[in-house]
């Protein structure tokens, strides 16, 4: 079942790719920045690619930004920034719990982990999350918007398959990037968030 799925999911991202005459200028635009990045480039980003678009979070050490995201851990070992022109202010306990707010939006997330496998679930700037990285799939949600994503064949580390926004279904493939087993818990969590809700 697991297989016909990945299956079915690889084949609707191919067929993403032609439609991508179709998207706007400014995702054309990313999309093609995207398509010039050799794999060790694209291995310092998280990458959302949807038939809308595509967006990107760079990692360097312990702060992730973009042109929207500015976000990094605090000698405090809180998490601060900003978040589309919100102000971000977390804290966490121990590397699994993470408390705080993002702009208006309360952040209250439990994380654990299991092996490379990372889950969080709760609050995440007021929108209920409960979202599972491993190394074959990424499973859940964020926010109003599902993912079921599995590991493809394709260059590096892609995940296919698709996003629910609301009554909405498109074909959605996700790259995290290869530092991302590195970071602690509590930061690998809130940048995937961070990276899915853009």
């Amino acid at each position: 079942m697991v297989t016909n799925r990945r299956a079915r999911f690889s084949a609707l991202a191919k067929a993403a790719v032609l439609a991508l005459p179709m998207l706007s200028l400014g995702s054309m635009g990313c999309l093609a920045g995207l398509n010039q990045m050799t794999p060790e480039e694209l291995g310092h980003y998280f990458t959302l690619r949807t038939q809308g678009g595509a967006s990107q979070l760079r990692v360097e050490g312990d702060r992730v930004y973009s042109s929207s995201v500015e976000v990094e851990r605090m000698k405090d070992g809180g998490l601060r920034g900003r978040v589309g022109g919100e102000v971000l202010d977390l804290r966490t306990e121990e590397g699994t719990h993470v408390t705080g707010m993002i702009g208006s939006g309360m952040t209250d997330l439990h994380i654990t982990t299991q092996g490379t496998a990372t889950h969080a679930q709760g609050l995440f700037a007021g929108g209920l999350s409960n979202v599972t990285l491993s190394d074959a799939s990424m499973l859940g949600t964020v926010g109003r918007c599902g993912y079921e994503l599995y590991r493809s064949n394709a260059p590096g580390v892609w995940y296919e398959g698709r996003r629910s926004c609301g009554k909405s279904f498109e074909v959605t493939s996700f790259s995290p990037p290869k530092a991302l087993q590195s970071l602690p818990p509590d930061e690998r969590a809130v940048y995937l968030m961070l990276a899915l809700a853009q």
